[in-house]
């Protein structure tokens, strides 16, 4: 069922998440050092790379969050 899923969103998605060119050498220059021109789709990666993702998302805002509350507390001492 979970595949069905990933399947659908892959298929709804398949052709929004492509990401223009700005111009020809910007999309010569991705043809051939080969960087990605499309979006991630989270629900479509394994489930491990997900929750890497979430996670690692998670601590860096959360350390930004405290690396601001550091300097607010600093600034006030």
């Amino acid at each position: 069922m979970n595949d069905d899923k990933n399947m659908k969103d892959l298929e709804e998605h398949n052709n929004d998440n492509e990401i223009p060119s700005f111009n020809s050498v910007t999309e010569h220059y991705h043809n051939i050092v080969g960087y990605p021109n499309k979006k991630i789709i989270w629900s479509t990666m394994p489930k491990v790379l997900r929750w890497f993702g979430y996670f690692f998302f998670t601590v860096m805002g959360i350390g930004a969050i405290v690396l601001l509350f550091i300097i607010i507390i600093s600034l006030f001492h």
